[in-house]
């Protein structure tokens, strides 16, 4: 399951591989922004849909697509961070 701590999300390829056994759908949030995954590896393109409350949107992306994504909200809210402090 996805992990986060202090408004930072925790990513790891375990995470992806949670995702990919079942339908399963898992919320976090990253800063002020909601996150919502929900994964359908049963469909014919095993996919993660990622929801951004700023966006109003879901967004389809591949395992590794979703991974490297989640990694890099985290990078960017850890660089507004360290502009903030």
């Amino acid at each position: 399951m996805l992990k986060y701590n202090e408004n930072m999300i925790d990513v790891s390829e375990q995470d992806i591989n949670y995702l990919n056994t079942s339908v399963k759908e898992i919320n976090t949030h990253v800063g002020y922004d909601f996150i919502s995954l929900k994964s359908t590896p049963q469909a014919e393109d095993e996919c993660v849909d990622i929801y951004e409350d700023g966006l109003e949107t879901w967004t389809s992306y591949t395992f590794e697509q979703a991974e490297m994504y989640l990694k890099g909200i985290k990078k960017g809210f850890e660089l507004e961070e360290k502009k903030s402090n």
